[in-house]
């Protein structure tokens, strides 16, 4: 646990800004003609800070003789690490660094809306139960030194015990969010079967297979494109992919493997949508299969990026929401328990 948080804190130092850069710079001295233990020296030498230590920790990786990609796993995201870790087994490493440089400015705009949606109703939240803690630690004490608790209105006393749970029960209250979070995440990206494909088909409840789903059509689709026959590309993506996308391409190597011959009935998993799938039966004779599935995934990224700048609205105006409430409880708890005590 405490390295699982230890990584977590190195990667939003790292943050996506920079991870983008590595990428990027990467990329473009392979695409130079340099060669891959070249390239890594070049910027171990003239970077500093946790680029330098990312380029050392790779090159020590290759000396090694492991997976350049292995060096990587520290300082990444699990889902760009998995895009890189396709492209070096696949052999097209420029192009899958490229796509992981564009996943990771995307997952950055995302991420900057969903802060601008989610600070501000934060703060004010917090400073509402923060202003309930002192009020109830000073004039709704001194209150109950002139009148019993038990007297107050019905409107006070429910003031008075909010401001008694979020003093002494906030963290109970944070770690609650913070193991549901956990759960959740490991339900969507573990738990597979008929009944979670019934699960994936509601609104919302959908988003983790569409993110899986533009993710898995954008590395396929290159993979192909670069020359990979689809049997082999299914065994690279399905190389330590969470056990929800494994679970679907298992599917996939098991339709593949019972003679049918259309790559997009291949693909009907439940993992795609309908009108996806659609599209790729008919074009699936077709030389632009592959680029029809890099434009597909490029597309369902949009959308999903548009859902959650959305999703984060919503929660923003919740918690905004949330905030006035207790506010207003403030308000009208103390004018109650005020005219109780004028009696």
């Amino acid at each position: 646990m405490k390295t699982y948080f230890k990584k977590i804190l190195t990667q939003i130092q790292f943050n996506r800004k920079k991870q983008q850069s590595f990428l990027e710079d990467l990329a473009s001295l392979l695409s130079d003609g340099v060669s891959l233990k070249e390239a890594i020296g070049m910027v171990e030498t003239i970077s500093h800070g946790h680029t330098k230590q990312i380029a050392t920790t790779m090159s020590k990786t290759l000396a090694e003789g492991q997976s350049m990609v292995n060096g990587l796993t520290y300082w990444f995201p699990t889902t760009i690490v998995e895009i890189i870790r396709a492209g070096e087994s696949s052999g097209t490493l420029t192009e899958t660094l490229r796509s992981a440089a564009k996943a990771l400015d995307q997952q950055s705009h995302v991420t900057t809306h969903l802060l601008s949606s989610l600070i501000y109703p934060t703060i004010v939240l917090t400073l509402a139960l923060i202003m309930l803690v002192i009020i109830k630690n000073t004039v709704l004490e001194n209150f109950s030194s002139i009148k019993p608790l038990s007297e107050w209105p019905r409107q006070g006393i429910s003031l008075y015990h909010l401001a008694v749970f979020i003093e002494y029960g906030w963290w109970a209250l944070l770690s609650f969010l913070i193991l549901i979070s956990c759960m959740i995440h490991q339900f969507f990206t573990n738990y597979t079967g008929n009944y979670r494909q019934k699960i994936d088909s509601y609104p919302l409840m959908s988003f983790y297979r569409d993110t899986v789903a533009a993710r898995f059509m954008q590395l396929l689709g290159l993979l192909i494109n670069n020359g990979i026959i689809v049997k082999k590309a299914l065994q690279i993506l399905s190389f330590e992919a969470e056990p929800y996308l494994a679970w679907h391409i298992m599917m996939m190597e098991y339709r593949l493997s019972g003679g049918i011959d259309n790559i997009a009935e291949v693909l009907d998993t439940q993992l795609l949508k309908s009108d996806e799938l659609l599209r790729l039966k008919i074009i699936s004779k077709g030389k632009g299969f592959a680029a029809t599935l890099i434009k597909l995934g490029e597309q369902s990224n949009q959308r999903n990026q548009q859902v959650a700048i959305t999703v984060g609205r919503i929660a923003g105006g919740i918690i905004l929401v949330l905030g006035a409430s207790v506010a207003a409880d403030i308000i009208f708890g103390i004018y109650a328990i005020g005219s109780a005590l004028a009696r």
